[in-house]
């Protein structure tokens, strides 16, 4: 068996909505494609009978992406394959009679599931609100149509085993490749700079504070000197850049930012 999922099923009775059958009464494309691969394995072929349960079916069926050792298709539970008895599943009360026995018969609905009207029709669960369910039904006037139920209309839903789609995976983001194009300050003799430092170097360390986090000196911006500002502009940096937060710009600080990529 393969993965097959709600979303996928729920897509694909969407894209039937509208469907009609016809020319001869029951006659639909849902049958005829599912008799073609012996769907309903030892029941004979289902075209030209009311086909609510075969459209459901036939939503699996198209959404599933296994295949038998034969090369036919299967869906998600296996309907016509269960033991080595025909499971008559295009009969809406021997359909509900699988679910039952596998344990997947439930009063409350979620999407994906096959709603269940007393044992005369079937349609597919598409959304559900409250007390109300959005629905896609097949052979509803001689055609698939969707409408909004009360979930009380059904007395029972019946659960495909459906797998659990995988989550994306975020892209990973694509930093600017561009290092800091400005000069890179020369530290003082002592190795780093300190509170009260003046100077040209001062400002180049600035204009770089000024492009990893930019706003960050509001008051005096690149004026030359190292204050209260500065040392608090330093300190933010420094945690950008993955270096130690203590304030002074040293020989550690401007590794991490010679290493960093806006």
């Amino acid at each position: 068996m393969g993965s097959i999922y709600a979303e996928d099923v729920i897509k694909i009775a969407l894209n039937e909505v509208g469907y009609k059958e016809g020319p001869r009464e029951n006659q639909n494309k849902y049958a005829a494609e599912l008799d073609k691969v012996d769907y309903f394995v030892g029941c004979g072929h289902k075209n030209f009978l009311p086909w609510c349960c075969v459209f459901t079916n036939w939503c699996l069926f198209k959404a599933s992406d296994s295949s038998s050792a034969s090369g036919k298709k299967w869906d998600a539970i296996n309907f016509q394959y269960e033991s080595s008895t025909c499971n008559t599943s295009a009969v809406v009360k021997y359909y509900k009679g699988f679910f039952k026995r596998k344990g997947k018969i439930y009063s409350s609905p979620k999407p994906g599931d096959i709603a269940f009207y007393g044992d005369s029709h079937v349609g597919l669960v598409i959304s559900v609100s409250g007390s109300s369910m959005v629905v896609v039904e097949g052979n509803t006037g001689n055609m698939v149509k969707k409408k909004t139920r009360p979930i009380s209309d059904s007395g029972c839903f019946g659960r495909p085993s459906y797998d659990k789609k995988p989550s994306p995976t975020p892209p990973s983001p694509t930093p600017d490749k561009k290092p800091y194009p400005g000069e890179w300050p020369k530290r003082p003799s002592r190795g780093y700079f300190q509170r009260y430092d003046k100077g040209p170097e001062v400002v180049k360390l600035q204009k770089l504070l000024l492009w990893t986090k930019p706003g960050c000196l509001p008051r005096y911006g690149a004026d030359g000197e190292i204050g209260s500002e500065t040392l608090q502009a330093v300190f933010d940096c420094q945690g950008i850049w993955g270096a130690k937060q203590d304030k002074f710009y040293g020989s550690e600080s401007e590794s991490k930012a010679r290493q960093y990529k806006k």
